[in-house]
């Protein structure tokens, strides 16, 4: 029912800062429920996963660590409950 779809979760909007990055960065999601950090190369290899778990927050704010990753452009989604967020990150 139209009732039922005010209540699925979804992921509305990522923000990725600082953006280039080197070290660490910080994702921000506008979230209802708990999701994975995905982050993939532009090959569409897997680089990292992370999960965030869901902590009654409207805003959730996750620090991912990149220190393992090599320099470049790099494809981060976020993933909850079919939906998905995707945004492109640049490590230096």
């Amino acid at each position: 029912t139209i009732g039922d779809i005010n209540h699925l979760p979804c992921i509305s909007t990522m923000k990725i800062f600082p953006n280039p990055c080197h070290g660490f960065t910080r994702v921000i999601l506008n979230n209802n429920s708990s999701y994975r950090i995905i982050i993939k190369d532009l090959t569409g290899r897997l680089v990292k996963v992370s999960s965030v778990e869901y902590n009654c927050k409207s805003t959730e704010e996750t620090m991912i660590n990149l220190e393992d990753i090599p320099p470049g452009v790099y494809i981060v989604e976020a993933k909850s409950h079919g939906s998905t967020t995707i945004e492109k990150i640049i490590i230096y």
